[in-house]
């Protein structure tokens, strides 16, 4: 059930702690498709997430210089919990940033939406640590959950709403997976409380006429209580949605003219599906070359937003359309946008720079293109037994050389594997070849007994 009046889009980020370091850099450590609560009830799941949460310490211990923590999408298996306990998942998962006293933000992956399971309901138990950044900014039916932006100011003097940062976080949601789910049974909203306590757990419900609409709004942008006429699941949109898009353009138009006659500081965007430039990139004559542009590139061809994955049970059934051609417009057209970085893709960890051409199609770019970075597969869940790490980002804004961007993969043997500086000169210096290694000689499942 949509609501019944338009919902106001927020432009105002919330208050944060995020500052650069006396040094003026900042320092992002990118966990993404962890999959806890994969085969729950098997002997070998919950094995896969304690080795998930090894990987998550033994990359802190050794990148003790983070500043904020992403959790870019797949947090959980959605299709394979309980709706009792699905949302529990985001208590182990955090449980190592809290004991260092870490912030994180997160974006959510198709995984993580799914019979037993929603978005709204990961974002609730997200929201009950003072840690979470995680926010919910476009609050319109079929948008999904996680798309706001954070900044990222120079000290902690001047942090209020008109201050300019220093750097902007842009996160999106690419839904996908499927719908949420109920039993039979069910409960009457009266208000959002209410919507945490009760329906978040799993219950079915009705909207009762004195329903805040705000409690329709949480309920209905999570696609609550939608069913085929023979009960099968129903899959989402698995691409970032016009409504956000339109989110993005405001909010841009919006920050421009606050921070006037600033321009928009430098910015990175996280979102959990790549876009299409990702597999044009992947599709080229010149590919991704193993020196210039380091990483392992095994997931060929790659999944892109639009397209029916082939990997696990929560698919959505859509082939590419030009799905994510607004999304991808309104990156190019924003200044000063140095980086976007995604997941999904497990067998991928590559950058690459996106001069904004894409097959068959005729997009603006403004500026001089912006790096495109696979991840690391982190969790032990999802397919593929490639050696799991994580991305590490430091950006500096220090001296006159304007602002510098380094990246890496911490592994989980505590090696550096695709050290490069996405700058100018990025897709023409050379590096060091990424080798293609496992976890165990099996290419996926159980690494236990199998």
């Amino acid at each position: 059930m949509a609501p019944t009046a338009p919902v106001p889009l927020s432009f105002t980020a919330s208050p944060t702690n995020l500052t650069l370091t006396p040094s003026q850099t900042f320092h992002l450590t990118i966990f993404q498709d962890l999959h806890f609560g994969e085969a729950e009830d098997t002997t070998w799941g919950p094995l896969q997430d304690i080795d998930t949460l090894s990987v998550i310490e033994t990359v802190l211990n050794s990148e003790n210089e983070t500043q904020l923590v992403v959790l870019n999408g797949d947090l959980i298996t959605g299709e394979d919990t309980f709706r009792e306990n699905a949302t529990a998942y985001v208590d182990e998962i955090v449980a190592p940033l809290v004991r260092r006293g870490l912030s994180w933000a997160a974006t959510y992956g198709n995984h993580d939406s799914d019979y037993n399971l929603s978005r709204t309901a990961i974002y609730n138990r997200e929201k009950t640590y003072s840690n979470s950044l995680t926010g919910n900014m476009v609050q319109t039916n079929d948008s999904g959950v996680s798309n706001y932006y954070l900044p990222v100011y120079t000290d902690g003097t001047n942090t209020d709403a008109n201050a300019v940062p220093a750097l902007l976080l842009w996160f999106f949601d690419s839904r996908g997976g499927y719908v949420f789910h109920s039993s039979p049974r069910s409960c009457c909203i009266y208000s959002a409380s209410e919507c945490e306590t009760s329906c978040a757990k799993g219950l079915s419900f009705s909207f009762h006429e004195k329903s805040s609409n705000l409690a329709k709004t949480l309920l209905a942008s999570n696609y609550y209580q939608q069913l085929t006429t023979d009960g099968t699941p129903i899959g989402q949109p698995n691409w970032v949605s016009s409504d956000v898009v339109n989110w993005f353009n405001s909010t841009r138009t919006t920050l421009a003219a606050l921070y006037s006659p600033s321009p928009l500081p430098p910015s990175l965007a996280f979102v959990h599906i790549p876009i299409d430039a990702f597999l044009s990139i992947q599709e080229s004559s010149s590919g991704i070359d193993a020196h210039t542009e380091p990483g392992i590139n095994a997931d060929i061809p790659l999944s892109q937003q639009g397209v029916q994955s082939d990997e696990g049970s929560s698919q959505t059934s859509f082939t590419y359309e030009g799905q994510d051609v607004p999304f991808m417009q309104a990156l190019l057209g924003t200044e000063n946008l140095l980086a976007v970085f995604s997941g999904h893709d497990h067998g991928n960890d590559w950058c690459a720079r996106w001069d904004g051409k894409v097959s068959g199609l005729e997009l603006e770019l403004v500026g001089d293109g912006i790096d495109l970075c696979f991840s690391r597969h982190t969790g032990y869940g999802g397919y593929g037994s490639w050696t799991r790490g994580s991305r590490q980002v430091k950006v500096s804004l220090a001296g006159e050389g304007g602002v510098a961007v380094e990246t890496w993969m911490r592994l989980e043997d505590g090696s550096v594997t695709g050290r490069v500086t996405l700058n100018a000169t990025f897709g023409t210096d050379e590096y060091p070849e990424v080798p293609l290694t496992y976890t165990s000689e099996y290419d996926e499942g159980d690494p236990y007994t199998k």
